[in-house]
């Protein structure tokens, strides 16, 4: 029952989102700003704050000018079950970091042979300049790997070279300089001490290495890979150095950390899964980077947090919220956001609560989060709303991004206006309505698929600027035509190109060919072809876009329409009714046109 009726709410605050009723022309007045009533005091590094309050006479002028019944949500829709238990930030809530100590590792030098390196258990392959060890099975529980065998320089430890062994102590010396992913999976490392040379931690390296206490990690050390101490179950403290460039997803996750030393810089790539679900995540409401007098920088927000947040400036890192909460930033002077609520394999698990300060706008949201200000009004700041028509949409996109299913296109002709932003993956949703056409007008960027479509999902033509004047035009035949399976992959091609802004051709092309991999209803990869008569659409469709997206040779699709013109006519016939633009193209490339 409790996750139905967090579906339902999940639903109710994404369509309330972009409501047809929505009318901007009759927007409330801002109220005045509530008087500041607390302050957070931090406190020494690796210890919890307190918080502060001022005593500030409450002032009739300050409350929200009274509004209609009819205009907002009753208040107890803000203090309703997502906010129950919510309180401001107490002594014991937040954790700062240790101040960050160098201090340089020493490793004996151990210097061998081939021969003798072969009799201790080590496998390994020799290059022209150097030798990498490939495994171990030596029965000494505690070694320091070689720095030399054979008298080449050891610089690298192999995929899974230590995986599911039995090793207690391991000294890794300078020389060492890749260390492979999984390298000491599940093995039974308890201690661990990297010399100066290591620049990553793989993904998985150290993965359920669950007997691991010590790891002294090199200040040469660049990046921590995705999952690489995950479910260290003994492992309690990290210093982490000062050359750390970031954090993979889940790094620490579910490890008994319960403190760690660190010195981020300012635009350290922070994110919070890293230390999602250890005694950190549990026992804390917030995990700060680091003390700053002007800000509050938060790494990660407490499980099932449901917190009232003081006056003070917070920014809120990437993937910092990362379980089911409830946030107030009603009486925060300012908040900044940077992508911070996690995404999981299922997001109707994970429906996110939070208040804006009032005014606030411009704050890109996921579809998954419910936002509201502090009269229960649904936020709507990151777009604003020109165009509202029973087959019309128009939005103008007011932050800088578009997050995770942030636009829902609900009607046939969706145009977004934009300036500048950076359109994410899966940032465009069209679940149960058919999208016939897609417009992008203004500045953008795109790194990924930006299409988040299911089964019913539909999408026939995107258009799009390129560069500052030139538009781009493509289509994609309807999934009745070429099947969901295939239409889904088809749409993958939007994922951004360097000289085409949004397309890659490439994507399509291999379709065309090839075919493409899906998985069934088992969850199994299989792959599969496209029939003719889908052939057949996606060959026109391609004929009547742009050119240039194919630096104008079309030769793969047009020699396909010539070879099987017979049967494209019966195609074209059957659907002329439903798709009369078909026929049409068939006839102009036919007579030339």
């Amino acid at each position: 029952m409790d996750y139905i009726f967090r579906l339902i709410t999940k639903v109710v605050t994404t369509a309330a989102k972009l409501s047809m009723a929505i009318d901007t022309n009759k927007a409330p007045p801002k109220p005045p700003v509530k008087p500041r009533n607390a302050v957070v005091q931090m406190p020494t590094s690796g210890t919890a704050s307190t918080v502060g309050d001022e005593t500030v006479p409450p002032s009739k002028a300050s409350e929200p000018p009274p509004e209609p019944e009819s205009t907002y949500v009753s208040e107890k829709r803000y203090r309703g079950w997502a906010f129950e238990g919510a309180v401001p930030i107490a002594q014991g809530d937040i954790y700062i970091p240790d101040e960050y100590r160098p201090q340089r590792n020493e490793i004996r030098v151990n210097e061998l042979t081939c021969e003798s390196a072969r009799a201790l258990g080590y496998s390994f392959h020799r290059k022209s300049k150097s030798v990498r060890i490939t495994g171990y099975s030596g029965v000494s529980t505690e070694i320091i790997l070689p720095s030399r065998i054979g008298g080449l320089p050891v610089n690298e430890i192999g995929r899974r070279a230590f995986a599911n062994s039995d090793i207690e102590s391991v000294e890794i010396p300078d020389s060492i300089r890749k260390l492979g992913a999984e390298a000491f999976f599940e093995s039974g490392v308890k201690r661990v001490i990297f010399g100066e040379g290591v620049r990553d931690i793989p993904e998985r390296a150290f993965y359920k290495c669950e007997k691991l206490r010590t790891a002294a990690l090199p200040t040469t050390l660049r990046s921590i890979g995705r999952e690489a101490f995950f479910a260290c179950t003994g492992f309690s403290y990290i210093s982490l150095p000062r050359s750390l460039r970031s954090l993979g997803e889940k790094c620490f996750s579910e490890s008994d950390l319960r403190g760690f030393a660190a010195d981020f810089y300012a635009n350290f790539p922070h994110d919070g899964t890293a230390f999602k679900d250890t005694p950190l995540h549990r026992n804390f409401k917030l995990v700060l980077t680091k003390w700053c007098s002007d800000r509050r920088n938060v790494l990660l927000v407490g499980k099932n947090a449901r917190i009232i947040f003081p006056n003070t400036p917070f920014v809120l890192n990437r993937n910092s919220v990362c379980d089911i909460c409830a946030l107030d930033f009603s009486e925060c002077s300012s908040v900044k956001m940077h992508s911070p609520f996690a995404l999981t394999d299922h997001i109707y698990n994970y429906i996110y609560h939070i208040v804006l300060p009032y005014g606030t706008r411009g704050i890109a949201l996921p579809g998954y989060v419910g936002a509201e200000y502090p009269d229960g009004k649904i936020y709507d700041g990151d777009f604003d709303i020109i165009e509202n028509t029973d087959d019309k949409l128009t939005v103008k996109v007011n932050s800088r991004r578009l997050p995770f299913i942030s636009l829902n296109m609900y009607r046939k002709e969706v145009t977004v206006k934009v300036f500048n932003v950076k359109i994410e993956k899966h940032a465009f949703r069209s679940s149960f309505w058919p999208v016939e056409k897609l417009e992008i007008d203004g500045s953008f960027t795109a790194d990924d698929e930006i299409f988040y479509l299911n089964v019913s999902g539909r999408l026939h033509e995107v258009s799009w600027t390129v560069g500052r004047d030139k538009k781009a035009v493509q289509y994609i035949p309807m999934w009745n035509l070429v099947g969901a399976y295939a239409h889904g992959e088809l749409l993958k091609a939007f994922c951004g190109s360097e000289k085409n802004g949004l397309y890659k051709r490439a994507v399509v092309d291999n379709i065309f060919r090839n075919g493409f991999e899906y998985r069934n209803a088992l969850r199994k990869s299989e792959h599969k072809r496209l029939t003719q008569s889908a052939k057949i659409f996606l060959a026109l469709d391609v004929l009547r876009s742009s050119p240039e997206l194919y630096d104008n040779d079309t030769s793969l699709y047009s020699t396909y329409i010539r070879n099987h013109r017979r049967y494209a006519e019966k195609v074209c016939e059957k659907v002329k009714r439903e798709y009369p633009e078909y026929m049409e193209i068939l006839r102009n490339f036919s007579a030339g046109k």
